[in-house]
């Protein structure tokens, strides 16, 4: 077998183990940005629930106000009735009294019902908050673990890079270079065993000539139909293990 077949057998392998570490590398920001998308469902949930406390707060802050203002209202009324000269005017602060006092009915009997829904809206709060807690939690441990396989990827891709490069180097210049044309092409097979006669790269049958050359010299074949360096395993390299 040619020392470049054997130095392209090598960096091929490299290369897909370089393609599948890359594509790692890149699927965890993806993987990243979908946990924190949860945590941002959590903090908008809890966002929410406060705002609606809130605003159940403010509706009842309102009314207490309503109602003092009403209060004023008749104790003024009650004062100036005081005062009537005659049966209508009398009769006539009596009626504002009145309605002043079925409105300060009217905003208990909301401020109640505010006052209920306030329990629901507390206990919502609560339960958002210790949800969002729980997930702050996951999302933390879940970065901080892929940040450190990222760091461990970037590590052994970069291993994988330097050992590439020390056998792309001992390469003849000819064949260097058609690799890496092929490999910039997105071929991802550019040497490949021949077996049963065929291509292991394109899977269609290579001449009788060049498999027997392969099995005898160290003569480099290029595959008719798709171009890739070919190889043959010699019989001699293979035991129960499979192939040296």
């Amino acid at each position: 077998m040619s020392p470049d077949i054997r130095l392209l057998i090598a960096i091929q392998a490299l290369d897909d183990a370089i393609a599948e570490l890359s594509a790692e590398i890149d699927s965890l920001p993806k993987h990243i940005a979908a946990i924190e998308k949860k945590l941002h469902a959590g903090e908008s949930k809890l966002r929410a629930d406060k705002e609606a406390l809130a605003a159940n707060q403010k509706s009842n802050r309102d009314l207490e106000g309503e109602i003092a203002d009403h209060n004023a209202k008749i104790s003024k009324l009650k004062g100036q009735m005081l005062q009537a000269k005659t049966n209508e005017q009398y009769k006539a602060f009596q009626h504002e009294i009145d309605f002043n006092e079925d409105a300060i009915r009217t905003a208990e009997d909301r401020q109640l019902s505010l006052m209920e829904q306030a329990e629901s809206l507390t206990a919502n709060v609560a339960s958002a908050e210790a949800a969002l807690k729980v997930e702050q939690a996951s999302v933390k441990a879940e970065r901080t673990e892929a940040e450190k396989r990222v760091a461990e990827l970037v590590a052994s891709r970069e291993k994988d890079l330097a050992e590439r490069e020390s056998f792309v180097v001992q390469l003849s210049k000819d064949v260097r270079r058609h690799y890496e044309s092929m490999k910039s092409k997105g071929r991802r097979k550019v040497v490949a065993e021949v077996s049963a006669g065929t291509c292991g790269a394109c899977h269609l049958t290579v001449r009788l000539q060049v498999v027997q050359e392969l099995a005898i010299t160290d003569e480099l074949h290029r595959c008719d139909t798709c171009g890739a360096y070919l190889y043959v395993i010699p019989a001699t390299a293979i035991d129960e293990h499979g192939p040296s």
